[in-house]
């Protein structure tokens, strides 16, 4: 499935000089409503309509994994920190993170915004598991601030 590309969304930018790491931004073009510091992209991700394969590509595991495959390991960049992973690291500093949970994806937590208070993480299953004060456990643990907006790295924090 081709999701859309949309502002905010953080991607991996394949450019001539190598693949960048960069965060989607408006553009007040119709043809061309997303850009990074490099250029200007359509919705799809083609950087012009005569294009037939996209430059940009969302930041996801799976699509690095995948320009690791075509490129090597030292030409594209390692993700930040994100959601239910950001979540692990913040619980090992500190007592409490408040998040978005889901059992079925970080997209559906982000999308429900269901909020809960994690204290526990716990991954010696086959799957992991973060807990709450009360016992309740889920799979994905988006972690947010006390504005209801979602951390996006350690520095956000």
């Amino acid at each position: 499935m081709n999701k859309e590309f949309k502002a905010g969304d953080l991607v991996l930018e394949l450019r001539a000089n190598g693949i960048f790491l960069d965060n989607l931004k408006e553009n007040d073009n119709d043809n061309y409503p997303v850009v990074t510091d490099h250029a200007s992209y359509q919705s799809n991700g083609l950087f012009s309509m005569h294009y037939k394969f996209p430059s940009i590509f969302h930041a996801t595991p799976e699509n690095r994994q995948a320009l690791v495959t075509l490129y090597g390991e030292e030409n594209v960049p390692e993700l930040p920190l994100r959601g239910s992973e950001l979540t692990k690291k913040l619980l090992e500093k500190q007592k409490y993170v408040i998040c978005w949970v889901s059992d079925a994806s970080e997209e559906k937590a982000r999308l429900k915004k269901s909020i809960e208070l994690v204290n526990l993480f716990d991954d010696s299953k086959d799957y992991c598991c973060f807990f709450t004060e009360h016992g309740i456990w889920w799979q994905y643990a988006v972690p947010i601030d006390s504005n209801g907006n979602e951390i996006k790295g350690l520095d956000d924090e």
